[in-house]
C-alpha cells in the first residue's frame, strides 16, 4: 500500500497531467470550431456568388430575349403595314378605312410590345427574389453555424486547474475526513477554523 505522501504527490501529477491534456483537447476543440466557422462562411458566400453569377446570366438571356421579340414583333409590323400600303397605293385606296386598318396594326404591335415587356419585367422581378432567397439563405447558414469563442478553451482549462487543484487538496488534507462526509455542520466549521 502506498504511504500517504506518495500517494498524494501521485494524484498530484495526474491532476497536473489531467489540466494539460484537458488543455490540449479545449485548445484543438476550438481549432476545430474556427476552421468549421471559416470554411462554413466560406462555401456559404461561394454558393451565393454562383447563384448570383447565375441568376445575372439568366437576366441577361432574358434581356436579350425580350429584345429580340421585340425587335422581330416592329418588323414583322413594319412588313405588314408596307404591304399594305403598297396594295391601297395599287388599288388607290386611301382615307378613313386606310387609317383605321393602320391604326389597327399598330394597335396590335402594341398589344404585342406590352406583353413583352410584362414578361420580361415578371421575370426580372422573380430573378430579383431567387438572389433575395439566395442571399436570406447564405446569411442563415452563417448565422447558424456554432461561431469560435476565444473564451471557451480558457474557460474550460480554468475549470480542469479548479477541479485538479480540489483533488490536489483533497490529498493533501490531513485531517483525515472530507467536508460533508458524515460529520455535522458544527464539527466541520470547527475543524476549519483549526486551520485558517
Amino acid at each position: 500500500m502506498c504511504e500517504p505522501t506518495t500517494f498524494a504527490a501521485l494524484t498530484a501529477a495526474s491532476s497536473l497531467a489531467s489540466v494539460g491534456i484537458s488543455a490540449a483537447s479545449a485548445f484543438s476543440k476550438q481549432g476545430a470550431v474556427a476552421t468549421n466557422y471559416d470554411q462554413t462562411i466560406a462555401n456559404a458566400n461561394r454558393a451565393l456568388a454562383q447563384n448570383y453569377n447565375s441568376i445575372q446570366t439568366r437576366q441577361q438571356q432574358e434581356a436579350d430575349k425580350a429584345q429580340s421579340e421585340s425587335f422581330d414583333v416592329a418588323r414583322q409590323m413594319a412588313e405588314v403595314k408596307g404591304r399594305a400600303n403598297a396594295s391601297a397605293g395599287e388599288a388607290g385606296v386611301g382615307g378613313v378605312s386606310f387609317a383605321n386598318l393602320m391604326s389597327d396594326y399598330e394597335a396590335r404591335e402594341g398589344r404585342a410590345r406590352g406583353n413583352i415587356d410584362y414578361n420580361y419585367a415578371t421575370t426580372q422581378q422573380d430573378l430579383t427574389n431567387q438572389a433575395e432567397a439566395s442571399r436570406t439563405k447564405a446569411q442563415s447558414i452563417i448565422s447558424s453555424t456554432v461561431k469560435p469563442d476565444p473564451m471557451a478553451p480558457w474557460l474550460a482549462v480554468g475549470g480542469s486547474a479548479i477541479k485538479a487543484g480540489l483533488k490536489i487538496y483533497d490529498a493533501f488534507d490531513d485531517r483525515g475526513s472530507k467536508p460533508g462526509k458524515g460529520q455535522d455542520i458544527d464539527s466541520e466549521i470547527a475543524s476549519w477554523s483549526q486551520y485558517h
